[in-house]
Formats: structure tokens, C-alpha cells, sequence
């Protein structure tokens, strides 16, 4: 695991859901999509540049995640499928059984939390989590 990856960490219960402290894929597409919701301001199925924008100021792991990394058709805008399919580097890094579910023991730190607390820190460039991967996940 990566240094910058406890912005990961410190980010992952902020996806779960129904508040049982574990965390699963679908919980994450849920969180996804409820943002994809929330800031299509056109209600067109798509983040416009503007519109992906206003979601990184409120969520500020998306701050360092450039447009680019959803458009994977490169039109210049981002559907929910590219938002929402697109898999989490979390799941990559710590769900070490594959189950896609992220518990308590996968999330713990390895040392004190850092400032900014849950979406508060960047994430590393490549990506929400610094990058692709993740099984059934996105971001």
C-alpha cells in the first residue's frame, strides 16, 4: 500500500451506506450514482465539464480526478454508466479477500488519521484512489 492511499482509507466510510462498517461494491455504486444524481443539473444523463466540477468542490476526492479519467469515449462529458461503472481503486487496494466488500479490518490505518478527515484529503493522480481496479467497484 501506497502513502497516499490512506486518503483512501480515510475516505471508504463515507460510502457505507446502510452504516454496518463494512463497505461493498454495490454500497459504493449507490454513493456513485446518488452524486451522479445530485449534480446532472441538465438532467440529461451526463456531468458537462461545469457540472463535474460543482461535484469535485463538494466532494473533494474528485478535486485531482480530471473529467478525462470517466470519459472514456472521449465526448467531452461523462455518462452515469462511465461514472458509476468505472472501477475503484479501494477495492484494488484493500479489500485483500476479493469479496468486494470492504470491512473494518480491510479499512483500519496502519497509523493516525490524517487531517481533513473523510473527503476532506486529495487523492493521488490516475484517478479517485490513484488509479484503476478494483473488482466490481468504481472510482
Amino acid at each position: 500500500m501506497r502513502n497516499d492511499d490512506s486518503a483512501l482509507i480515510q475516505a471508504v466510510p463515507t460510502w457505507d451506506g446502510n452504516k454496518d462498517g463494512t463497505v461493498t461494491c454495490d454500497e459504493w455504486k449507490s454513493y456513485a450514482d446518488a452524486l451522479f444524481n445530485q449534480f446532472d443539473a441538465l438532467k440529461d444523463g451526463f456531468l458537462t465539464a461545469g457540472e463535474y466540477r460543482a461535484l469535485a468542490q463538494a466532494d473533494r476526492l474528485f478535486e485531482v480526478v480530471p473529467l478525462d479519467y470517466f470519459d472514456s469515449d472521449g465526448d467531452a462529458r461523462v455518462s452515469r454508466s462511465e461514472f458509476v461503472d468505472k472501477p475503484n481503486r479501494a477495492f484494488a487496494v484493500l479489500d485483500k479477500n476479493k469479496d468486494c466488500a470492504l470491512g473494518r479490518d480491510e479499512i483500519r490505518q496502519p497509523s493516525a488519521p490524517e487531517p481533513g478527515g473523510p473527503g476532506g484529503k486529495r487523492m493521488p493522480k490516475g484517478g479517485p484512489g490513484g488509479g484503476s481496479g478494483g473488482p466490481g467497484g468504481t472510482m
